[in-house]
């Protein structure tokens, strides 16, 4: 949407090719669609050529007709929305000139145009082929993990030409940064870069919380001012950088310990002993604030913003601790295993209400364990610490 109007006379629009064959069946297309395209041209195409004569690859029946797919779907725009232009990588020609066939048997004119593929200096392609695809959309990669591509994939060498690709600056002024700044600081142009597309493709705001949480993963020292900085939004982008631990809301409402909050929560931190030790050789943090007793207490007052707790362990051990609610589902399974444990049996099946059905058992079993009240081994589930803390605090001794 930051792209693309989706609004007014010539407005961009989103269809799904599947719905372009509905009720159409494989004789239908070959007799309507199939009839206008001989085997001689489809074979003339360099990328069947390339891909047939290469003997150890070969070409599926699949991938050979797959033009005809395409083709057909550029026939279909034309005629039922107009469509005379399609755009694609250069990979894509053969495809794309399928297309325009088909509209010429149909006795009207399209067209084609193609980019070529983006390639780093070594010649290799610059794209998802490398560390996996990078979506337009938030919800699929990230304002953060998205800055952060442009500051990690790119090479030094590879600078001028991204640049000159990607940004929508001038001639004039690419040339002047790329003068400035490439031989004694290209960090500082590949920053740019990624504020750049960032802010065009999510939003100045999107970009400015993936630079702050860019400063969190990386930055060794953090300020309490700093985090305070920062909005949900950023803490949730965070949630997939860093290692994330449940908070039980109603231990916090109550207040909890910081040993017991912390315990087995982090690889850093397995027992109350390491945290204790953390604690006295001045590593261990809290929202940047260094901790100075295990018995000091933390209440939801201490989340940010209600949000997150920040953690760190040293100087490069960090972690977030989210809030979490039990529902009253929950309460239930973790009474049943609370009693079990109470009446130490070890091996026998916990009878939950059958209030809750199988399947929403396992469900709720399964989140509980993720939520770290529950530990699963070897098929036997029993309460972990946290799990026996929270219970001893809801449900008594």
């Amino acid at each position: 949407k930051n792209l693309l109007d989706f609004e007014g006379p010539n407005a961009a629009i989103v269809l799904n090719n599947e719905d372009f064959y509905k009720g159409m069946d494989v004789f239908t297309f070959l007799r309507d669609i199939g009839k206008n395209i001989t085997v001689n041209y489809m074979m003339a195409k360099d990328s069947v050529k390339n891909r047939i004569n290469d003997r150890e690859q070969g070409l599926s029946f699949t991938e050979f007709s797959y033009q005809l797919i395409q083709g057909y779907d550029f026939q279909y725009l034309y005629e039922n929305y107009g469509c005379t232009l399609e755009m694609g990588g250069s990979d894509q020609w053969g495809n794309i000139t399928t297309g325009t066939h088909f509209v010429g048997k149909a006795g009207g004119k399209a067209f084609g145009l193609t980019c070529p593929l983006l390639t780093k200096s070594d010649g290799s392609k610059f794209g998802k082929s490398e560390g996996g695809n990078v979506w337009l959309a938030a919800d699929k990669t990230s304002p953060y993990q998205f800055y952060q591509f442009w500051l990690r994939k790119i090479t030094n060498d590879d600078i001028p030409k991204m640049l000159k690709t990607f940004s929508l600056k001038s001639r004039a002024e690419i040339e002047d940064l790329l003068e400035e700044h490439l031989e004694t600081n290209p960090q500082f142009l590949l920053q740019e870069l990624a504020e750049e597309l960032t802010t065009r493709i999510h939003s100045k705001e999107a970009c400015e919380g993936a630079k702050k949480a860019s400063a969190i993963v990386f930055n060794k020292k953090l300020k309490p001012d700093f985090l305070q900085s920062l909005s949900p939004a950023d803490f949730e982008m965070l949630q997939g950088e860093l290692p994330t631990f449940y908070v039980d809301l109603f231990l916090l409402n109550n207040g909890i310990q910081i040993d017991d909050l912390l315990v087995n929560n982090n690889e850093s931190l397995p027992s109350k002993g390491k945290i204790r030790t953390a604690i006295k050789s001045n590593a261990l943090s809290i929202n940047a604030v260094k901790v100075s007793s295990h018995l000091d207490a933390i209440t939801a007052d201490d989340l940010i913003h209600g949000t997150a707790l920040f953690v760190q362990n040293g100087k490069k051990n960090k972690f977030l601790g989210i809030p979490y609610a039990t529902t009253a589902e929950d309460d239930v399974v973790l009474n049943a295993y609370y009693e079990r444990y109470k009446e130490n049996v070890e091996e026998e099946d916990v009878t939950v209400p059958k209030s809750i059905q199988a399947q929403s058992l396992v469900e709720h079993i399964s989140n509980l364990v993720e939520k770290g009240y529950l530990n699963e081994e070897n098929k036997n589930i029993t309460l972990t610490d946290k799990g026996l803390l929270y219970c001893t605090a809801k449900f008594g001794a």
